[in-house]
């Protein structure tokens, strides 16, 4: 169920019309690897919502989700 709650915050993250946050998609993606990790679930959502406001066709992040 968290997969599934995940997916459907990060497509709703990268159909928002917000301004962009700092760093680039990959920094955030990296950061949101490091926050899962580490079971900061929060953190991971926060980063990875992050890296597709920045580049919503990232393929990398199927590859998270995925698992």
């Amino acid at each position: 169920l968290f997969v599934v709650g995940l997916v459907a915050s990060l497509m709703a993250a990268g159909c928002g019309g917000s301004p962009a946050p700092s760093g680039d998609a990959q920094e955030q993606l990296q950061a949101g690897r490091a926050f899962l990790e580490q079971d900061q679930l929060g953190e991971a959502v926060t980063a990875l919502q992050q890296a597709v406001r920045l580049d919503p066709k990232l393929v990398e992040l199927a590859s998270i989700l995925a698992k």
